[in-house]
């Protein structure tokens, strides 16, 4: 169908890669949401799956983090995390982290993440003004999640289950940005040897 439609129009033919590919990556994010969405519906989590998604795709855009090479790895991961967050969910339930405590645990989670990122990929050095652009953003952001979490914390009930998700996404986002460090000191290191 995208195929006919971009054939129709001629005048974007020197585009066209650039168009094919951003259908590529539309296709692979649907396809993420749409594995995200059954595995949620499986393990029977599909509020606290959407949230995990937003704040996650949120913080990552300016924490960054590790991608994997291929979209296959990629899915794969994706599902890992999908069925962690359910059994997250299901275990936090049992521990009760509740009150004043658990806040402090997202504060601290969600401050290892300002200080960790932005990570960065080799192919794609960013220049010191663009880090404490985005160093900036995600403080910004997590500081307006965190008080978002605890006012609906204290005020609704039944919102333990969604702080225990931001914290999940706190998590998730802090072990993928470590990866993307230590596979940014494994690639230098290949450099230097060879």
């Amino acid at each position: 169908m995208f195929r006919k439609w971009l054939n129709d129009f001629n005048e974007i033919e020197e585009d066209r890669e650039i168009y094919e590919y951003g259908f590529h990556l539309l296709k692979i994010k649907f396809l993420h949401i749409f594995v995200f969405s059954i595995v949620a519906l499986f393990i029977g989590n599909i509020v606290p799956t959407l949230m995990f998604i937003t704040v996650y795709s949120m913080l990552r855009k300016y924490a960054g983090g590790y991608h994997a090479k291929s979209s296959k790895m990629c899915l794969l991961i994706t599902v890992i995390i999908t069925l962690l967050l359910g059994i997250w969910i299901k275990c936090s339930v049992y521990i009760g982290t509740y009150g004043f405590r658990h806040y402090i645990l997202l504060s601290m989670i969600s401050l290892a993440v300002c200080l960790a990122g932005p990570q960065q990929c080799p192919s794609k050095a960013l220049t010191a003004k663009q880090i404490a652009r985005f160093r900036y953003k995600l403080v910004l952001l997590c500081t307006a999640i965190n008080v978002s979490v605890i006012i609906s914390g204290e005020y609704f009930n039944g919102a333990f289950n969604y702080v225990q998700t931001i914290e999940f996404a706190y998590l998730m986002l802090l072990i993928m940005q470590v990866y993307q460090k230590h596979d940014n000191r494994l690639a230098s290191i290949n450099k230097i040897r060879y």
